[in-house]
């Protein structure tokens, strides 16, 4: 059994009216898939104000499941631009996705959003599009001085999972969290073409810790976490 599981991360989303209903069916359908077996780190993301069509609707975060946990793809920002952390309230529901591909913010505010979540002690994921040292500055200069741990940064472009891409961003991204005094190694994970067929072969990557799954990949979800249930078998 491995020490350090694959962190798998699964962005819930719906563009219909009855969104919640559409997040209950696709939260639901993945807790009828839970496994105890499952050798990785299993995260579902979903919008703040229909978290609980997730969370409170379906077991699949109950703590007797606790390989799945939860979090929200982004929080809301009082009037005076404050950032509310309140919609992420139960220990095991505290995950945060900063600069997510379906949401337009400035650099601004992604740091202002990435910068509450730290001091809240919220666990994040943040999301580069390149590792070009202006986007890197832009997205992660808030790492500097502090522990990483519980940052995972996700490379989330039509590339992402090419061997040669993914593990040269993953050293360009580590050199650049050292270079400003980070402590720790934060995870990072890939977007993209991700499948059933290339979950194991990515995640076995010198460097790559994850996958996170955006669109409507999260049906691939529960199959792509038993094609890693062999890891460390």
């Amino acid at each position: 059994m491995p020490t350090v599981f694959p962190l798998v991360v699964a962005i819930l989303h719906s563009d219909e009216d009855d969104i919640d209903y559409q997040l209950y069916g696709a939260a639901y359908g993945i807790e009828m898939q839970i496994s105890g077996d499952w050798h990785a780190e299993a995260v579902l993301l979903a919008p703040h104000d229909h978290l609980d069509a997730v969370t409170k609707r379906t077991g699949v975060t109950t703590e007797e499941d606790s390989i799945v946990s939860a979090g929200v793809t982004d929080i809301p920002i009082s009037e005076d631009g404050v950032p509310n952390l309140a919609v992420i309230k139960h220990p095991r529901n505290n995950w945060l996705l900063v600069g997510g591909p379906r949401r337009t913010d400035t650099d601004e505010l992604i740091a202002k959003k990435f910068r509450a979540a730290l001091d809240a002690d919220c666990r994040i994921i943040i999301c580069v599009t390149d590792t070009t040292t202006p986007h890197l500055n832009a997205r992660l200069s808030g790492l500097a001085s502090i522990d990483c741990s519980r940052i995972a940064i996700a490379l989330v472009n039509s590339h992402a999972t090419n061997r040669d891409i993914a593990v040269n961003a993953a050293m360009s991204i580590r050199e650049f969290v050292k270079s400003i005094d980070g402590h720790g190694n934060p995870r990072f994970i890939v977007g993209g073409h991700v499948n059933d067929s290339n979950a194991r072969d990515i995640t076995a990557m010198d460097g790559v810790d994850g996958v996170i799954l955006m669109d409507d990949k999260y049906d691939d979800w529960g199959t792509i976490l038993g094609v890693l249930e062999s890891i460390g078998g």
